[in-house]
């Protein structure tokens, strides 16, 4: 068998030695070289916000960045390849980067804002003839989906894993051939990690389950035992290790910064286990974190907390370290799925009273694939994100943080980024600080607010001696230099304005409280990084100088009284009463109209109640038109049987706007050429009135279309343009709502058939529909809404496919009438109040003793009105077997039987 490196799916990781580069020397410059970077970088190549990994997890070798790199100065760079990036490793001295991908494996170099290719593994591995027993290699294309790169002694070794389970390691000396494969995964392996203590232990997560733990030292005593010439052998290594016990994929992985034993990893269950490598038999700590796949898990460097993410777009915080595990500590709600989140490295802080710890509060999250937008999150304002960037034309394959300030991503547009984040805008400086809003009650609340300039801190970042022109960026940090990056880990006016809650306590002079003042606790002090708690604890949230007003406006210029609005949406006529084809009166139709002008009219709505009148009798003189048209073309036509193949007459006849059975003989007859009104001109013009200017009715527009809309003949179609635009969109929503696809072209044609035609357009109709659904709601009149949703179901999926997300249905405490949790329901106590749930007071047992009812024995059931009830057989057999009717709890007066 072909043990051959080059195989597709292999995937690679790299070390370099922490005393010097990881890799080889640049090679000297070529002419223009630098004159070609800079052009790149100035003509449309900037570079943008790269991508945290994970590889620098340890606490105490956090890279910071450079004194010398001035406030205002950009460190952003590129080094675009051309060929698709699936991901990215940096050495430990943050000099070199390494990018994988399908057709790519190689180092870069990136020193004072220019990349420079390094070592191209990829040229080297295929320009190598032969394998190192001499026999000829067959080249295969490289596929590598994650690449790490060792750590001390082992930093000369990368690895590379692939789609096929295959992990291989290289030797940067010999970079032509590997020096180790790790051929014991079975399915794909999605990330390898090596452990930033111990440089040389590396896991490795797979698809088919397991995580393993690799040595990449025993590839080098391998080598030295078996090589007797200058070119290394290949040698099949085995697992120390092999952690399992779930059968999901492994989807992330990463150790502990603080303990060189422990690790944590996600799957695609959605749990997340923390493990310590000395243990095979069971986790330490298993977190049910998420509902769908946990896609991304991260240490935060005080080594007590873990942050996931996943599909279901959230991201969590979980406490590892105590028992309380249940729920998240912090949770931020993202605007899409998460595919990768990393914890941005510790910065000092600036805050008075902390003395300038490091502290670490921000996570850097990516996207799905049709989101490339990047957010950097603080937990201390969770509500939304602190700073945006979009680095690439898609979300990038890979993200790691080179520092405080520094993000390196990768991309499928083939490019490598380094995005300085202090140049990345704040997604408050994007937010208008002056913001008013009318309630359905007709009040008016407004806030504004001046906003602040850039506050300049009193406490600059200490310089630092000027580097020599060959010093690396990154190279040999000095641990107490402040990134410049400090401010953003502190206060910030224009988005983390905070103040320290110091509690006064008395003392007995003035110079007790200078000394206890002065001395910095030894849990903040600059020598470790705070913990996440610390970080929360003793801050609040800044008060805004905000100027806030609420008034009533005068009615009813600017609003309608919510009691109208209710009494005209329960009393107003929006559907024909049925009636059978062989009846071909209009009273029905007659009555719909003379109701609405009653409704209108008794609520003090003259103006309406004459609209309603009118168009009432251009309607009917419009329908008794068509209806001696069609009586006189049925005379005169002779009897012809017709085979009735059309879906619309066999499919239900309960559409949006479908006509009544008395009107769809004569919906096609051409009863308007030559006539002073056209119908559905009149209509239009109507819904103009109502949806525009200082009139802005909802209700009044969406019953016109529900009424007039059934009337309207067939013979004033859309234009064709118009009919396939709107067409082509609801197919589009129809199949993103999950309908078959041969199924759409009918349910288009039955929902929108009578619309297109009649000259209505449907998107315009959903719109009426959709804020007329709003206004119900914002009115609580919820069975109105459920009504309208009723009617518009399927036709307009916006009015109706928001409402199951936001409508949860749980048990009440009999006692203090707060929901239940699902957590909550069958405990014996109220979580609320402590209270014991009330036993059904009709038979007063656990069970219910009609256990042959249909509807069970166990099932409960609640009255809305009262929120009291019992079990729900007991329920049928008092209320609807015997015929009794009011709520059976002692003392309660609700008709629960005639009400609900």
């Amino acid at each position: 068998m072909n043990n051959d490196p080059l195989r597709r799916s292999s995937s690679m990781s790299v070390g370099t030695p922490s005393h010097i580069p990881s890799a080889p020397p640049l090679p000297a410059p070529r002419p223009f070289q630098r004159a070609r970077d800079a052009a790149n970088r100035i003509f449309g190549y900037t570079s943008r916000p790269p991508s945290p990994h994970g590889e620098q997890d340890h606490a105490f070798s956090i890279v910071n960045r450079f004194a010398s790199l001035g406030a205002s100065q950009n460190a952003t760079a590129s080094h675009r390849t051309g060929l698709e990036i699936n991901t990215v490793s940096i050495n430990e001295s943050g000099s070199h980067a390494l990018l994988g991908g399908k057709e790519i494996f190689k180092t870069v170099k990136v020193e004072n804002g220019v990349c420079v290719e390094d070592v191209n593994l990829r040229t080297a591995i295929r320009s190598t003839p032969t394998q190192a027993s001499g026999k000829i290699r067959q080249i295969y294309n490289i596929d590598i989906d994650d690449v790490a790169w060792a750590k001390g002694n082992s930093g000369d070794y990368v690895a590379a894993a692939t789609s096929s389970g295959k992990i291989i390691l290289y030797d940067l000396g010999h970079a032509g051939l590997p020096a180790a494969q790790l051929h014991e995964h079975y399915r794909q392996v999605h990330r390898i990690t090596f452990n930033p203590h111990r440089g040389s232990l590396l896991l490795s997560g797979s698809q088919d389950g397991s995580v393993r733990l690799w040595d990449v030292r025993d590839a080098r005593r391998h080598a030295g035992s078996t090589q007797r010439t200058s070119t290394p052998t290949t040698s099949k290594m085995q697992s120390k290790s092999k952690f399992a016990g779930q059968s999901d994929s492994v989807r992330d992985v990463k150790w502990s910064p603080t303990d060189g034993v422990d690790f944590a990893f996600g799957t695609d269950s959605g749990w997340v286990q923390i493990w310590d490598m000395r243990n095979l038999k069971q986790p330490k700590i298993k977190i049910p974190a998420h509902v769908q796949a946990c896609t991304s898990v991260d240490w935060h460097p005080d080594g007590k907390h873990v942050v996931s993410a996943g599909l279901e777009k959230l991201i969590r915080v979980w406490d590892v370290s105590s028992n309380n595990r249940k729920k998240p500590g912090w949770e931020i709600k993202t605007p899409y799925p998460v595919s990768n989140a990393r914890w941005r490295p510790p910065c000092e802080s600036s805050v008075p009273g902390e003395y300038g710890a490091r502290q670490t509060t921000q996570v850097v999250a990516a996207y799905d694939r049709a989101h490339p937008v990047l957010h950097i999150w603080d937990f201390r304002r969770p509500a939304f994100p602190f700073r945006e960037m979009t680095p690439h034309p898609e979300a990038p394959t890979d993200l790691l943080w080179h520092s405080q300030d520094l993000l390196w991503t990768v991309g499928r547009d083939g490019a490598f980024l380094q995005s300085d984040i202090q140049h990345a805008r704040k997604v408050m400086d994007n937010f208008s600080v002056n913001v008013c809003a009318i309630s359905a009650t007709g009040e008016l609340t407004a806030a504004t607010m001046q906003r602040l300039p850039k506050r300049i801190l009193s406490k600059p970042p200490p310089s630092a001696p000027t580097s020599a022109p060959n010093e690396q960026v990154s190279s040999s940090p000095d641990p107490g230099i402040i990134s410049r990056s400090w401010a953003d880990d502190s206060l910030d006016n224009t988005f983390l304005s905070a103040y320290t809650d110091v509690r006064r306590e008395r003392s007995f002079s003035k110079s007790s409280r200078l000394s206890a003042a002065s001395t910095p606790p030894h849990s903040l002090s600059k020598s470790r990084v705070a913990g996440l708690e610390q970080a929360f604890g003793p801050h609040k949230a800044h008060r805004p100088q905000q100027d806030t007003w609420r008034i009533q406006l005068p009615h009813p210029a600017f609003h309608i009284d919510p009691a109208v609005t209710a009494y005209i949406a329960s009393n107003a006529d929006v559907v024909f009463e049925e009636l059978g084809a062989e009846d071909k009166s209009l009273a029905n139709v007659e009555e719909v109209f003379a109701q609405n002008v009653r409704v209108h009219a008794e609520a003090g709505m003259i103006d309406l109640a004459e609209m309603w009148e009118l168009a009432g009798q251009v309607t009917l003189m419009h329908l008794r038109r068509r209806e001696e048209l069609h009586k006189a073309q049925t005379k005169s036509a002779k009897p012809v049987a017709v085979k009735v193949t059309s879906p619309l007459e066999t499919r239900s006849t309960e559409v949006f706007a479908s006509p009544p059975d008395n009107l769809k003989a004569n919906a096609r007859i051409e009863a308007e050429e030559g006539w002073i009104y056209e119908l559905g001109g009149f209509l239009r013009e109507l819904i103009r009135l109502n949806t525009g200017g200082e009139r802005l009715s909802p209700q009044t527009a969406a019953h016109l279309v529900l009424v007039l809309g059934p009337c309207l003949p067939e013979t004033r179609p859309l234009s064709r343009k118009a009919a396939e635009a709107a067409l082509a969109s609801y197919t589009e929503a129809y199949e993103a709502g999950g309908y078959e696809i041969d199924e759409i072209p009918d349910l288009v044609s039955r929902c929108h058939s009578h619309l297109v035609k009649s000259g209505l357009q449907p998107l315009q109709v959903e719109s009426i529909m959709s804020a007329y659904h709003e206004q119900l709601l914002q009115n609580r009149l919820s069975v109105e809404a459920a009504e309208l949703r009723k009617l518009c179901y399927p036709a307009f999926p916006a009015v109706y496919e928001q409402a199951p997300r936001d409508t949860s249905v749980s048990l009440a405490c009999g006692s203090c009438f707060k929901p239940l949790s699902a957590n909550a329901q069958g405990k014996p106590r109220c979580e609320f109040c402590s209270e014991k749930p009330l036993a059904c007071p009709v038979c007063f047992q656990a069970r219910s003793p009609f256990e042959d009812d249909p509807v069970g024995a166990s099932l409960l059931a609640l009255c809305l009105l009262c929120n009291h009830g019992g079990h729900a057989a007991c329920l049928r057999q008092m209320m609807v077997d015997e015929g009794l009717e009011g709520c059976p709890t002692d003392n309660c007066l609700c008709d629960c039987a005639r009400e609900c």
